[in-house]
C-alpha cells in the first residue's frame, strides 16, 4: 500500500476551492491504484459536498471496521448532517450530533466541537452553550498564537460559537474577518452560510437577514466578449486596445467581487478575462467548444499577435478545462459557439447554486454588433431571455462607436455548402451489455421498438422526435428539446426498467441530399452516445455533462444528476452523470 500524504493535501485544497469533480476523479483513480484507505476521507468529503451523501457513506464505512479516528467520526457527522438537511429526517440529525460529539471528546479539534454545539443548539440541548464555550477556549488559544494569520475555519468557528450563544453582533464582527478569505474558499462558503442560516432562523427574521447580508455569497461570473479585430472589420476591439480592455476588466471584476469565472479561451476578451482572474488569485474555469488541440490549432492559424502563448499560459493555470463537443469544424459555424454558450451559462448557473452563490453575467460588447450567431450578442440575448441583464464593458466610449450590424445574408447555408451543422439532443436506448445471446437481444429489441413507436407516434412527443433509427443493438432518437428527451426517458423507463439509456447533446451535420429520404446526417456526438450506452449495465440511465448543463439552463428539475466519473471515448474523457427521477429514493452506487 502506497501512502499519499501530498496527494491528500492536494485533494483537500481542490475541495476547499470547490473543484469537487476533479477531487472525486483523482481520489477514485488513486484509491484503485494504491489502495490507501486514507484517500477515502477526501473522496467521501467531495462526494458529500456534491450532494451524493449515500455514496459518501459507503466510501467512508470501511474506515470504521478497525475503529475510526476523530477525523473520520467528524466526516461521518458531516455526511449525516447533509442527509438531515436534504431529507428532514431527525434521526440523521441526532446521529450526526453523536458523531461530532464523539469526535470532539476524543480530540477532534474545534471544527468537530462547533458542529456538535450547532446541532445541539438546533435540538435545544442545554449542552450547546457549554460546547460553544469549550470551542471558544480552544480557538482563543490558537488565535493567540496566529493572530491575523489564523485559518479560515478558526475564524468561522469563533463566529458560529457566538451565534450559538445568541450574540449576533460579535458573530458578525468575526464573519466580516472571513470575507477576505472567501474568494479562495468558495467550496467552503456554502457550509458557512448554511450553518449561519440554520442558527439565524432561531434568532428571528431580522437577525437572519443581517447575517446573510454579512457573509459573502460566492459570485460566479459567466463571461463572453469580442475577439480581436481582423483585417477589413470595423473598429470594435483593435489589438492596440488590449491593455485598456484588460484594465477595465480588472477593475470591473474587483468591483463585482467575483470568486469564479466561466468563459471560453479565444483571443481578445476571453483570454484577458481569465488572466485577470488568475492574477487576482481567483478561479478560472475554461470551457472550449472543441478539443484543446484543435481549438489551439485554429487560434494559431489566425493569431493576431501573441495570443497562442497567452492561451497556453491560461490553460496551464486554469482551475479546470471542459470540452463541450468532440466535433471539429474548420469553418466558423455559429451553432458551434452557440452550443458552447448554452453550456457555459448552464454550467455557471449550476455552479452558483452548488456554492449557494449567485451568477453575474459579464460581457465585453460594443452594444451594437448583432449579426453573428454564436457571438457576444447571442450570449446577451440568451441571458436576457433568462432574466439576467449582463454587466457590459465597452472598448471605446459609447459616443465613438460606429453603427455596424454586419452584412446579413438570406441565402440558405444548405444552398451554398450542401450541408449544415445542427445542435441535437440524442437519447440512445440499448440492450444491457450482459445480454449476449442473439435470440434474447432480438426479443428485447422488438419490445423496445414497439414501445418507442408507441411513445413517439402519439401524444406530446409525436411532433418533437426528429429521427428514429436502429444501430446495432441500440435505438437512436433525436429530439428537439431537453424537455421532450426527459419526458421520453421517463415514459420508456416505466415500461422497461432493465433497459440502458444514455442522453447527450451535441452537433450533427445534415445534408441537402438523402439516401434514406428522411434527411441524412452524421454525428460524432451520436456515435459517442452509442459507445457509452454499450458500457452500461441493465437499468442504468446516464447523461453527459452537456445534457446536464442544458437541462439546468432550461430549468428542468425532473431528474437528479449524480456524477459518476469519466469514460474515455476516442481519446476524449467524457464526464457522465447518473439520472434519477427526483421522486425516486435510493441510487445505484459504485463500490470502492
Amino acid at each position: 500500500m502506497i501512502k499519499n500524504d501530498r496527494l491528500i493535501t492536494e485533494l483537500n485544497e481542490s475541495i476547499k476551492r470547490g473543484n469537487y469533480l476533479q477531487a472525486i476523479d483523482s481520489a477514485k483513480r488513486n484509491l484503485v491504484q494504491t489502495g490507501d484507505p486514507l484517500l477515502r476521507k477526501p473522496l467521501a468529503l467531495a462526494l458529500s459536498r456534491m450532494g451524493h451523501a449515500e455514496e459518501a457513506l459507503r466510501v467512508l464505512k470501511p474506515l470504521f471496521r478497525k475503529g475510526a479516528d476523530p477525523e473520520t467520526n467528524g466526516l461521518m457527522g458531516g455526511i449525516l448532517k447533509r442527509n438531515w438537511l436534504s431529507s428532514g429526517n431527525s434521526k440523521y440529525l441526532e446521529d450526526s450530533y453523536k458523531y461530532y460529539l464523539k469526535a470532539f471528546k476524543e480530540g477532534g479539534g474545534y471544527w468537530t466541537g462547533i458542529n456538535a454545539a450547532t446541532l445541539a443548539c438546533i435540538m435545544n440541548k442545554d449542552i450547546s452553550l457549554v460546547l460553544a464555550e469549550e470551542v471558544l477556549d480552544i480557538c482563543w488559544e490558537e488565535y493567540g498564537r496566529m493572530g491575523t494569520r489564523s485559518c479560515f475555519w478558526l475564524l468561522v468557528s469563533i463566529a458560529e460559537a457566538h451565534l450559538v450563544k445568541r450574540d449576533i453582533s460579535t458573530a458578525i464582527k468575526w464573519y466580516k474577518l472571513v470575507t477576505p478569505m472567501a474568494f479562495k474558499s468558495v467550496g467552503q462558503m456554502k457550509t458557512v452560510r448554511r450553518n449561519a442560516r440554520i442558527l439565524g432562523e432561531k434568532l428571528g427574521t431580522e437577525s437572519l437577514e443581517l447575517l446573510m447580508n454579512t457573509i459573502t455569497a460566492p459570485r460566479v461570473a459567466f463571461f463572453a466578449g469580442h475577439k480581436i479585430d481582423r483585417e477589413g472589420m470595423p473598429p470594435r476591439f483593435p489589438q492596440k486596445e488590449t491593455e485598456v480592455v484588460k484594465n477595465k476588466l480588472r477593475a470591473t471584476l474587483g468591483k463585482l467581487k467575483i470568486s469564479v469565472g466561466v468563459a471560453s479561451l479565444d483571443d481578445g476578451s476571453d483570454i484577458l478575462f481569465h488572466e485577470c482572474l488568475i492574477e487576482a488569485g481567483r478561479q478560472c474555469r475554461v470551457i472550449l467548444p472543441s478539443p484543446i488541440a484543435d481549438f489551439r490549432k485554429k487560434l494559431a492559424s489566425d493569431d493576431p499577435g501573441g495570443w497562442v502563448e497567452r492561451f497556453d499560459k491560461v490553460l496551464a493555470a486554469a482551475s479546470c478545462v471542459e470540452i463541450v463537443s468532440n466535433s471539429v469544424f474548420t469553418k466558423d459555424w455559429g451553432i458551434v459557439y452557440e452550443l458552447a454558450t448554452e453550456y457555459m451559462i448552464g454550467y455557471a448557473m449550476s455552479l452558483a447554486e452548488e456554492f449557494d452563490g449567485e451568477i453575474v453575467p459579464l460581457v465585453v460588447w460594443d452594444n451594437k454588433t448583432q449579426d453573428k450567431r454564436g457571438g457576444t450578442y447571442s450570449a446577451v440575448k440568451m441571458l436576457r431571455s433568462l432574466g439576467h441583464e449582463p454587466v457590459v464593458v465597452t472598448v471605446f466610449p459609447k459616443s465613438s462607436l460606429q453603427d455596424f450590424n454586419g452584412s446579413k445574408t438570406k441565402t440558405s447555408l444548405l444552398e451554398t455548402k450542401g450541408y449544415v451543422p445542427l445542435k441535437n439532443t440524442f437519447v440512445v436506448v440499448g440492450v444491457a451489455k450482459d445480454i449476449r445471446n442473439d435470440d434474447e437481444i432480438a426479443d428485447v429489441l422488438s419490445k423496445y421498438i414497439k414501445t418507442v413507436s408507441d411513445i413517439t407516434s402519439t401524444g406530446s412527443l409525436s411532433s418533437v422526435v426528429a429521427k428514429r433509427s436502429l444501430s446495432g443493438k441500440e435505438i437512436c432518437l433525436t429530439f428537439s428539446t431537453i424537455e421532450s428527451a426527459e419526458e421520453f426517458i421517463r415514459s420508456f423507463r416505466k415500461k422497461h426498467s432493465k433497459s440502458t439509456i444514455f442522453a447527450h447533446v451535441g452537433l450533427s451535420v445534415r445534408f441537402d441530399v438523402s439516401l434514406s429520404r428522411a434527411g441524412d446526417f452524421f454525428s460524432p456526438a451520436l456515435i459517442e452516445a452509442v459507445k457509452l450506452v454499450r458500457e452500461l449495465s441493465a437499468g442504468q440511465t446516464f447523461s453527459t455533462g452537456t445534457f446536464r448543463s442544458l437541462a439546468y439552463l432550461e430549468k428542468r428539475n425532473q431528474y437528479r444528476y449524480t456524477y459518476r466519473g469519466q469514460f474515455s471515448i476516442d481519446e476524449r474523457n467524457v464526464k457522465i452523470f447518473e439520472m434519477n427521477c427526483r421522486s425516486r429514493t435510493g441510487s445505484r452506487l459504485t463500490e470502492f
